[in-house]
């Protein structure tokens, strides 16, 4: 039942991600409605009332992180090549010389220091 329900989730144009969880017995899927009538339309209602369909749970996600500053151009692919580079921030320079850590190493000794001064008793 649970692979058959998957299936047809799957072939919905506004479903972008369906999983089969729990061996097989649980689907779990990401709808993206294009408009507010749209996902009015959804099919949970309907799925309430399926046999064999015990319970049904839908969240509302207003954004769904996917990791990375650019993680969302890799996962939407609505962009075309051309639009998702004009997008992309300049690649950072890497430097060429020796890289000041004065700073860090300050902070690093001071660290050193706490941890060898005594600790008043309680």
């Amino acid at each position: 039942m649970a692979e058959q329900l998957a299936g047809a989730l799957a072939r919905r144009p506004d479903t972008s991600y369906v999983s089969l969880n729990s061996g097989g017995t649980e689907v779990m899927c990401t709808m993206k409605p294009r408009s507010r009538e749209a996902r009015d339309e959804l099919p949970f209602d309907r799925l309430q009332r399926t046999p064999r369909v015990t319970s049904v749970n839908a969240h509302c996600v207003p954004h769904a992180f996917y990791g990375g500053a650019l993680g969302w151009l890799n996962k939407a692919d609505a962009l075309s090549p051309d639009e998702e580079a004009a997008l992309r921030p300049p690649p950072v320079a890497t430097a060429t010389g020796p890289v000041a850590l004065n700073i860090l190493a300050a902070t690093l000794h001071r660290i050193k220091q706490l941890s060898y001064e005594p600790r008043p008793n309680r």
